[in-house]
Protein backbone atom coordinates (compact mmCIF):
# COMPACT_ATOMS: atom_id res chain seq x y z
CA UNK A 1 0.00 0.00 0.00
CA UNK A 2 1.17 3.46 -1.05
CA UNK A 3 1.60 5.79 2.11
CA UNK A 4 4.00 7.90 2.08
CA UNK A 5 4.81 11.05 -0.53
CA UNK A 6 8.54 10.00 -0.80
CA UNK A 7 6.82 6.25 -1.52
CA UNK A 8 4.30 7.69 -3.85
CA UNK A 9 6.93 9.54 -6.10
CA UNK A 10 9.34 6.77 -6.69
CA UNK A 11 6.12 4.87 -7.58
CA UNK A 12 5.21 7.85 -10.12
CA UNK A 13 9.19 8.52 -11.26
CA UNK A 14 9.56 6.39 -14.17
CA UNK A 15 6.49 7.46 -15.59
CA UNK A 16 6.39 11.07 -14.81
CA UNK A 17 9.78 11.40 -16.26
CA UNK A 18 8.86 9.19 -19.84
CA UNK A 19 5.50 11.18 -19.83
CA UNK A 20 7.96 14.27 -19.59
CA UNK A 21 10.02 12.90 -22.43
CA UNK A 22 7.11 12.59 -24.58
CA UNK A 23 5.79 16.07 -24.51
CA UNK A 24 9.72 17.12 -24.52
CA UNK A 25 9.11 15.71 -28.43
CA UNK A 26 5.80 16.24 -28.96
CA UNK A 27 7.08 20.08 -29.98
CA UNK A 28 9.19 18.60 -32.79
CA UNK A 29 6.86 16.14 -34.36
CA UNK A 30 3.80 16.89 -36.54
CA UNK A 31 0.63 15.68 -36.44
CA UNK A 32 1.83 12.56 -38.82
CA UNK A 33 4.28 11.14 -36.74
CA UNK A 34 2.27 11.57 -33.10
CA UNK A 35 -0.15 9.55 -34.49
CA UNK A 36 2.09 7.32 -36.13
CA UNK A 37 4.09 6.84 -32.96
CA UNK A 38 0.62 6.27 -30.88
CA UNK A 39 -0.71 3.91 -33.27
CA UNK A 40 2.59 1.70 -33.19
CA UNK A 41 2.74 2.39 -28.97
CA UNK A 42 -0.78 1.19 -28.70
CA UNK A 43 -0.68 -1.71 -31.44
CA UNK A 44 2.48 -3.30 -29.61
CA UNK A 45 2.18 -2.63 -25.82
CA UNK A 46 -1.60 -1.49 -25.57
CA UNK A 47 -2.54 -4.85 -27.25
CA UNK A 48 -0.07 -7.08 -25.75
CA UNK A 49 -1.17 -5.68 -22.08
CA UNK A 50 -4.45 -7.39 -22.62
CA UNK A 51 -3.02 -10.73 -24.55
CA UNK A 52 -2.92 -13.17 -21.86
CA UNK A 53 -6.60 -13.00 -20.18
CA UNK A 54 -6.94 -16.97 -21.15
CA UNK A 55 -4.09 -17.72 -19.29
CA UNK A 56 -5.32 -15.47 -16.19
CA UNK A 57 -8.72 -17.04 -16.43
CA UNK A 58 -6.97 -20.54 -16.03
CA UNK A 59 -4.62 -19.62 -13.43
CA UNK A 60 -7.81 -18.14 -11.24
CA UNK A 61 -9.53 -20.55 -11.38
CA UNK A 62 -6.46 -23.41 -11.43
CA UNK A 63 -8.48 -24.88 -14.06
CA UNK A 64 -6.21 -26.00 -17.33
CA UNK A 65 -8.56 -28.53 -18.94
CA UNK A 66 -8.45 -28.26 -22.67
CA UNK A 67 -12.21 -28.01 -22.85
CA UNK A 68 -12.14 -25.28 -20.39
CA UNK A 69 -9.53 -23.55 -22.48
CA UNK A 70 -11.54 -23.65 -25.33
CA UNK A 71 -14.42 -22.97 -23.29
CA UNK A 72 -13.19 -19.26 -22.07
CA UNK A 73 -12.00 -18.87 -25.89
CA UNK A 74 -15.13 -19.12 -26.95
CA UNK A 75 -16.92 -16.84 -24.27
CA UNK A 76 -14.16 -14.54 -24.90
CA UNK A 77 -14.76 -13.69 -28.39
CA UNK A 78 -18.07 -13.73 -27.90
CA UNK A 79 -18.07 -10.96 -25.49
CA UNK A 80 -15.68 -8.93 -28.03
CA UNK A 81 -18.65 -10.14 -30.97
CA UNK A 82 -21.15 -8.66 -29.01
CA UNK A 83 -18.80 -5.50 -28.37
CA UNK A 84 -18.59 -5.07 -32.03
CA UNK A 85 -22.08 -5.87 -32.99
CA UNK A 86 -22.89 -2.70 -30.13
CA UNK A 87 -20.32 -0.50 -32.13
CA UNK A 88 -22.00 -1.15 -35.77
CA UNK A 89 -25.47 -0.97 -35.06
CA UNK A 90 -25.72 0.65 -32.19
CA UNK A 91 -22.54 2.65 -31.69
CA UNK A 92 -24.27 5.23 -29.50
CA UNK A 93 -24.67 2.89 -26.85
CA UNK A 94 -21.04 0.98 -27.29
CA UNK A 95 -20.01 4.31 -26.81
CA UNK A 96 -20.98 4.57 -23.72
CA UNK A 97 -20.34 1.38 -22.54
CA UNK A 98 -16.80 1.68 -24.04
CA UNK A 99 -16.06 5.37 -22.03
CA UNK A 100 -17.70 3.55 -18.61
CA UNK A 101 -15.68 -0.12 -19.03
CA UNK A 102 -12.55 2.17 -19.69
CA UNK A 103 -12.86 4.69 -16.90
CA UNK A 104 -13.36 1.97 -14.62
CA UNK A 105 -10.61 0.26 -16.02
CA UNK A 106 -8.44 2.93 -15.80
CA UNK A 107 -9.24 4.17 -12.61
CA UNK A 108 -8.97 0.46 -11.04
CA UNK A 109 -5.20 0.04 -12.27
CA UNK A 110 -4.29 3.62 -10.65
CA UNK A 111 -5.68 3.77 -7.52
CA UNK A 112 -6.65 0.09 -6.53
CA UNK A 113 -3.26 0.25 -4.54
CA UNK A 114 -4.24 3.19 -2.45
CA UNK A 115 -6.98 2.47 -0.74
CA UNK A 116 -6.70 3.15 2.71
CA UNK A 117 -9.94 1.02 3.76
CA UNK A 118 -9.80 -2.70 2.03
CA UNK A 119 -13.74 -3.25 3.01
CA UNK A 120 -14.96 -0.28 1.48
CA UNK A 121 -18.33 -1.45 -0.37
CA UNK A 122 -17.52 -2.73 -3.67
CA UNK A 123 -20.16 -0.75 -5.16
CA UNK A 124 -18.17 2.66 -3.87
CA UNK A 125 -15.15 1.37 -5.40
CA UNK A 126 -16.89 1.09 -8.85
CA UNK A 127 -18.22 4.80 -8.56
CA UNK A 128 -14.51 6.03 -7.68
CA UNK A 129 -12.38 4.36 -10.29
CA UNK A 130 -15.33 5.24 -13.07
CA UNK A 131 -15.20 8.67 -11.92
CA UNK A 132 -11.28 8.74 -11.55
CA UNK A 133 -10.97 7.32 -15.41
CA UNK A 134 -13.75 9.48 -16.80
CA UNK A 135 -11.79 12.58 -15.34
CA UNK A 136 -8.85 11.66 -17.50
CA UNK A 137 -10.42 11.05 -20.43
CA UNK A 138 -12.74 14.37 -20.31
CA UNK A 139 -9.41 16.59 -19.94
CA UNK A 140 -8.36 14.79 -23.24
CA UNK A 141 -11.57 15.21 -25.02
CA UNK A 142 -12.42 19.01 -23.78
CA UNK A 143 -8.72 19.92 -25.02
CA UNK A 144 -9.28 18.64 -28.11
CA UNK A 145 -12.50 18.93 -28.60
CA UNK A 146 -12.43 19.58 -32.33
CA UNK A 147 -11.18 16.32 -33.14
CA UNK A 148 -12.88 14.91 -30.24
CA UNK A 149 -16.30 16.23 -31.69
CA UNK A 150 -15.25 14.83 -35.67
CA UNK A 151 -14.62 11.35 -34.35
CA UNK A 152 -17.36 10.75 -31.48
CA UNK A 153 -19.21 12.06 -34.90
CA UNK A 154 -18.00 9.94 -37.27
CA UNK A 155 -18.59 6.58 -34.67
CA UNK A 156 -22.45 8.03 -33.65
CA UNK A 157 -23.05 10.60 -35.54
CA UNK A 158 -23.93 12.72 -32.75
CA UNK A 159 -22.86 16.10 -32.40
CA UNK A 160 -21.43 16.19 -28.68
CA UNK A 161 -21.72 19.85 -27.16
CA UNK A 162 -18.12 21.15 -25.27
CA UNK A 163 -20.72 22.20 -22.21
CA UNK A 164 -21.83 18.36 -22.22
CA UNK A 165 -18.05 17.48 -21.78
CA UNK A 166 -17.62 20.62 -18.99
CA UNK A 167 -20.46 19.18 -17.19
CA UNK A 168 -18.67 15.78 -17.33
CA UNK A 169 -15.51 17.19 -16.36
CA UNK A 170 -17.19 18.94 -13.66
CA UNK A 171 -18.38 16.35 -11.98
CA UNK A 172 -15.97 13.78 -12.16
CA UNK A 173 -13.43 16.55 -10.76
CA UNK A 174 -15.73 17.23 -7.45
CA UNK A 175 -15.92 13.49 -7.07
CA UNK A 176 -12.08 13.42 -6.84
CA UNK A 177 -12.12 15.88 -4.55
CA UNK A 178 -14.70 14.64 -2.41
CA UNK A 179 -12.96 11.38 -2.14
CA UNK A 180 -9.54 12.38 -1.04
CA UNK A 181 -11.18 15.24 1.41
CA UNK A 182 -13.18 12.41 3.25
CA UNK A 183 -9.53 10.81 3.43
CA UNK A 184 -11.32 7.63 1.79
CA UNK A 185 -8.05 7.29 0.00
CA UNK A 186 -4.69 7.44 2.00
CA UNK A 187 -2.67 9.51 -1.01
CA UNK A 188 -0.89 12.53 -1.19
CA UNK A 189 -3.26 14.61 -2.98
CA UNK A 190 -0.80 17.53 -4.31
CA UNK A 191 0.95 14.21 -6.01
CA UNK A 192 -2.17 13.16 -7.65
CA UNK A 193 -3.07 17.15 -8.69
CA UNK A 194 0.42 16.87 -10.17
CA UNK A 195 -0.11 13.68 -12.57
CA UNK A 196 -3.52 15.47 -13.29
CA UNK A 197 -1.54 18.83 -14.47
CA UNK A 198 0.69 16.97 -16.38
CA UNK A 199 -1.53 14.70 -18.41
CA UNK A 200 -3.16 18.20 -18.74
CA UNK A 201 0.11 19.85 -20.50
CA UNK A 202 0.48 16.34 -22.12
CA UNK A 203 -3.06 16.74 -24.04
CA UNK A 204 -2.61 20.20 -24.51
CA UNK A 205 0.95 19.52 -26.63
CA UNK A 206 -0.05 16.28 -28.57
CA UNK A 207 -2.62 15.18 -30.68
CA UNK A 208 -5.93 13.56 -29.79
CA UNK A 209 -4.61 10.16 -30.56
CA UNK A 210 -0.91 10.71 -29.48
CA UNK A 211 -1.86 11.81 -25.57
CA UNK A 212 -4.60 9.11 -25.43
CA UNK A 213 -1.35 6.50 -26.73
CA UNK A 214 1.01 8.10 -23.77
CA UNK A 215 -1.64 7.75 -21.35
CA UNK A 216 -2.94 4.38 -22.23
CA UNK A 217 0.52 2.78 -22.46
CA UNK A 218 2.45 4.39 -19.89
CA UNK A 219 0.10 4.84 -16.96
CA UNK A 220 -2.16 1.87 -17.13
CA UNK A 221 -0.63 -0.83 -19.87
CA UNK A 222 2.97 -0.86 -17.96
CA UNK A 223 1.55 -0.86 -14.79
CA UNK A 224 -1.49 -3.48 -15.45
CA UNK A 225 1.09 -6.22 -17.39
CA UNK A 226 3.66 -6.01 -14.13
CA UNK A 227 0.52 -6.51 -12.37
CA UNK A 228 -0.56 -9.58 -14.33
CA UNK A 229 3.33 -10.91 -14.56
CA UNK A 230 3.58 -10.82 -10.84
CA UNK A 231 0.09 -12.95 -10.60
CA UNK A 232 1.06 -15.65 -13.19
CA UNK A 233 5.18 -16.16 -12.23
CA UNK A 234 5.51 -14.76 -8.41
CA UNK A 235 7.51 -11.75 -9.48
CA UNK A 236 8.74 -9.48 -12.01
CA UNK A 237 12.01 -9.05 -14.03
CA UNK A 238 13.14 -9.22 -17.66
CA UNK A 239 12.89 -13.27 -17.68
CA UNK A 240 8.87 -13.16 -16.55
CA UNK A 241 8.38 -10.53 -18.42
CA UNK A 242 9.72 -12.27 -21.31
CA UNK A 243 7.55 -15.05 -20.96
CA UNK A 244 4.74 -12.62 -20.33
CA UNK A 245 5.59 -11.47 -24.08
CA UNK A 246 6.12 -14.50 -26.04
CA UNK A 247 2.86 -16.22 -24.20
CA UNK A 248 1.22 -12.82 -25.46
CA UNK A 249 2.23 -13.52 -29.46
CA UNK A 250 -0.95 -15.60 -30.29
CA UNK A 251 -3.47 -13.89 -29.28
CA UNK A 252 -1.76 -10.32 -30.01
CA UNK A 253 -0.53 -11.32 -33.57
CA UNK A 254 -4.39 -12.45 -33.92
CA UNK A 255 -6.21 -9.39 -32.97
CA UNK A 256 -3.30 -6.92 -35.59
CA UNK A 257 -4.52 -9.10 -38.39
CA UNK A 258 -8.37 -8.57 -37.35
CA UNK A 259 -7.99 -5.04 -37.60
CA UNK A 260 -6.34 -5.00 -40.58
CA UNK A 261 -8.09 -7.31 -42.59
CA UNK A 262 -11.01 -5.47 -41.62
CA UNK A 263 -9.55 -2.07 -42.62
CA UNK A 264 -8.13 -3.52 -46.41
CA UNK A 265 -10.48 -5.93 -46.97
CA UNK A 266 -13.81 -3.88 -46.95
CA UNK A 267 -11.86 -0.68 -48.07
CA UNK A 268 -13.22 1.85 -45.21
CA UNK A 269 -11.78 5.21 -46.12
CA UNK A 270 -8.65 7.00 -44.36
CA UNK A 271 -10.82 9.51 -42.32
CA UNK A 272 -12.74 6.41 -40.95
CA UNK A 273 -9.71 4.59 -39.62
CA UNK A 274 -9.40 6.12 -36.46
CA UNK A 275 -13.01 5.50 -35.61
CA UNK A 276 -12.56 2.16 -36.60
CA UNK A 277 -9.41 1.77 -34.41
CA UNK A 278 -11.35 3.20 -31.40
CA UNK A 279 -14.23 0.98 -32.15
CA UNK A 280 -11.62 -1.87 -32.22
CA UNK A 281 -10.21 -0.80 -28.94
CA UNK A 282 -13.49 -0.81 -27.45
CA UNK A 283 -14.46 -4.34 -28.42
CA UNK A 284 -11.89 -5.95 -26.80
CA UNK A 285 -11.86 -3.66 -23.82
CA UNK A 286 -15.08 -5.32 -22.56
CA UNK A 287 -13.84 -8.65 -22.17
CA UNK A 288 -10.67 -7.74 -20.53
CA UNK A 289 -11.79 -5.55 -18.13
CA UNK A 290 -14.70 -7.73 -16.85
CA UNK A 291 -11.20 -10.70 -16.52
CA UNK A 292 -9.18 -7.76 -14.89
CA UNK A 293 -11.47 -7.07 -12.11
CA UNK A 294 -12.29 -10.15 -11.21
CA UNK A 295 -8.44 -10.75 -11.24
CA UNK A 296 -7.61 -7.67 -8.97
CA UNK A 297 -10.33 -8.91 -5.89
CA UNK A 298 -7.76 -11.76 -5.42
CA UNK A 299 -4.08 -9.42 -5.60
Amino acid sequence: MIESFEKQMIYYKNRIIITCFFILISFYLGSFYQNLLSLILILTIGIIHGANDIMLIQKKTKNYNVNFFFKSILIYVLVVLIGVFLFFYFPSIGLIFFILFSGYHWGEQHWEDKLRIKDIPQSLKYFFYTSYGILVLSILLLIKFDDTKLVINSITNYQISELELKITLTVSLFIFILFNYYNTIRVNIIIETIVLIIFYVLFNYSTLMFGFGVYFVFWHSFPSMKDQIKFLYGSYDNKTLLKYIKSSFIYWAFSILSLFVIYFYFEIPEKYFFPLFFSFLAAITFPHTLVIGNLKRLL
